[in-house]
């Protein structure tokens, strides 16, 4: 009899410790027509879904079932007739590789993958409508995102923010945003398109095989897509050349910033009216930027830092009306620079910086900012317009290069103000001629550097007044305007 209870004692142990592998949960689902359960496996770090339906949102990701079980979970096997997967429900999961999403899933909610550090592949049925915030923030292995059977209109906020290994973005016809942030710090991401052609298999190839077989663009001739949100493609630094449709009409602050490897941008054919600030700041390789007609503003720091941008075609048939601070700063390789004659404002250090810039037509600017051409050495005309009330400090310091010297500065006759170092170091002027009667007011430095034999010719009738004006007795010779 003793011997009888042993074994029944040690036989309830052995069921115990296999009931532990398995723990199920008392469910998952919600709504009334959900099934949902889960089982974990805990000796093979598998988690199963089981039933039908919607799983729940959580508020939290520390809500989910298993959430404590997150470091031991290395597979999730969801059922067919799964419709929704839960907002936050696998946040953290950080040693799932692939994942297979069976076909009806309709929505994938806020959270649902975020930080699924160590997940490489997922498939994406067309059964699917929408993807949520953050989805899959932080996902750092994953390759690809290929949504193109999908029918979702909307990439939203930060939905693959950070995920420096995808090399593949491929959206479907019926996207017409691409929200803030989405692929923000995608930094090898190198093909952005809308349908599945020249794709490669991502089963059958490591990631550097698939770079090398891959066609690098950004190409987007959807009918729908309308808007890019602000910092879409923030220091997608892989992304080469990037050709919009013709229905955009957005693309926000931040956009493509630090997109250094973009040679080319088209906005012409485009119904483009509003380009953010720093859209395109720092992409260092672009060279020619297409301008759209419906623009009005260029942006703080739109191109800032665009070393070897050399052209913007068709700029001046534009109706642009302000270019604001640091727009251009330090577009060192732009040559023939031509502004529309809208332009009322040019903003602080707007051209700063611009070594080859030649021509600087403004006829009808009232506003140009401190040091907006300072360091344009080869400008050698400047024309500036005849309801201009103030030149600011630096605004065209250091134009000298003896190869296209600025000879000549005309001053237009409603100036009042000319700043610090206004054209200082203008080393190749020799004549400045003010066409304001009463002699506008001048900061230190004004004119100084200019050539030694400068002269200065004045209005008929105004040659005495600015010859007893204090700070204009820098001038070796004053002339009337007649004499010019």
């Amino acid at each position: 009899m003793k011997k009888s209870l042993i074994f029944l004692a040690a036989l309830t142990f052995m069921f115990a410790a296999c009931n532990k592998d398995n723990e199920p949960s008392s469910g998952g689902g919600e709504g009334e027509k959900s099934t949902i359960k889960w089982e974990f496996n805990s000796a093979q770090g598998i988690l199963t879904a089981m039933g039908s339906g919607a799983m729940k949102d959580y508020e939290n990701p520390g809500d989910f079932e298993y959430y404590d079980k997150r470091d031991y979970i290395n597979e999730i096997i969801l059922p067919e007739g799964l419709t929704n997967i839960g907002k936050n429900a696998f946040c953290g999961m950080s040693h799932v590789r692939d994942l297979e999403l069976p076909n009806g899933v309709t929505k994938i909610g806020d959270n649902a993958f975020n930080g699924c550090e160590s997940l490489e592949t997922i498939n994406f049925p067309g059964t699917i409508k929408s993807i949520g915030e953050d989805a899959f923030n932080g996902c750092h292995s994953l390759v690809e995102a290929d949504l193109s059977k999908t029918s979702i209109s909307l990439v939203a906020k930060r939905a693959f923010y950070g995920c420096h290994h995808m090399l593949t973005a491929i959206l479907p016809q019926t996207i017409e945003s691409i929200s803030e942030s989405a692929f923000n710090g995608c930094s090898e991401l190198a093909s952005v398109r809308h349908d599945n052609t020249n794709t490669t298999t991502t089963d059958e190839f490591s990631p550097a095989v698939r770079r090398a077989s891959m066609t690098e663009d950004f190409s987007l001739p959807s009918l729908k897509l309308k808007t890019i949100g602000d910092s879409a493609f923030y220091k997608c630094t892989k992304l080469p050349y990037v050709s919009f449709p013709s229905c955009l009409t957005t693309i926000g602050d931040f956009a493509f910033e630090n997109c250094s490897s973009i040679a080319s941008v088209n906005l012409a054919a485009t119904n483009i009216s509003y380009v953010g600030k720093h859209a395109f700041k720092q992409c260092t390789n672009l060279e020619t930027v297409y301008w759209s007609s419906k623009i009005t503003e260029v942006k703080e720091s739109t191109f800032y830092g665009c070393t070897k941008l050399n052209k913007v075609d068709k700029f001046e048939n534009g109706i642009v009306k302000t270019i604001e601070r640091y727009a251009f700063y330090r577009c060192e390789a732009m040559r023939y620079f031509f502004f529309p004659s809208t332009v009322k404002t040019v903003g602080e250090c707007a051209f700063y910086n611009c070594l080859k810039i030649v021509n600087i037509d403004l006829p009808n600017a009232t506003t140009i900012g401190k040091r907006a051409f300072m360091y344009c050495k080869n400008v050698n005309t400047i024309t500036l317009s005849d309801n201009l009330k103030r030149i600011e400090d630096e605004t065209f310091y250091y134009i000298q290069n003896p190869d296209y010297a600025l000879t000549y500065i005309v001053i237009p006759a409603k100036v009042e103000f000319i700043g610090y170092d206004a054209f200082g170091c203008c080393a190749y002027v020799t004549e400045v001629k003010c066409k304001n009667p009463t002699p506008p007011t001048l900061s230190s430095g004004a004119f100084g550097g200019l050539a030694s034999n400068h002269k200065l010719y004045v209005p008929s009738g105004s040659l005495s007044t600015y010859q007893s004006n204090s700070q204009w007795k820098q001038f070796f010779s004053v002339s009337n305007m007649s004499e010019y």
